[in-house]
């Protein structure tokens, strides 16, 4: 009960953050909508990162009856297929960001209060998914690393889900200066 609430806590603190109409709005910047259909981009955002506690374990079919039951939308699997395309990534990846730039507006350390001019920010997390063939890993884990005073991402990178955060750490050590 402990973690719903968490959960639901945080749901509600990107929804103070970035309005319902906000959404909409990135989804028609990023392509995803030219207009709203039958699923909308809140929805879309929901399952993908706000429906369940275990985000990325649950399959098609299971998204789309949990889907049903939250916000009463009928969609088949394959219509959901085919949004988790390079227009939902980067609808995704757009909300993230606002949310990143708003949260930087009402938290960021001005430069002048420390000795240094940047802080870099790397960090990883890695998704498991149920491995299909032995030519795929089962897995991913991405990297980010994020420029404070600036405000910018620097880097994404991709390994395996087992692989260090040493490796990108090293990866990037010649980009330090």
């Amino acid at each position: 009960m402990a973690k719903q609430y968490h959960f639901d806590s945080f749901v509600k603190s990107v929804h103070d953050i970035l309005s319902i109409s906000e959404l909409r709005n990135v989804a028609r910047e990023s392509g995803f909508v030219q207009r709203l259909k039958k699923i909308m981009p809140e929805d879309f955002l929901s399952i993908c990162a706000f429906l369940h506690e275990k985000v990325g374990t649950e399959g098609l079919g299971q998204l789309c009856a949990s889907l049903s039951r939250e916000s009463e939308i009928s969609i088949s699997k394959q219509a959901l297929h085919q949004r988790l395309d390079e227009k939902g990534v980067a609808f995704l990846k757009q909300v993230f960001m606002r949310l990143a730039e708003k949260q930087q507006m009402l938290s960021l350390p001005s430069p002048s209060d420390y000795p240094f001019s940047r802080i870099r920010i790397l960090d990883g997390t890695s998704f498991q998914v149920k491995k299909n063939t032995a030519s795929y890993w089962d897995g991913v884990k991405i990297q980010l690393e994020y420029e404070l005073y600036q405000g910018n991402f620097l880097h994404t990178l991709f390994y395996g889900p087992r692989d260090s955060d040493h490796d990108a750490a090293e990866e990037l050590a010649d980009t330090i200066g």
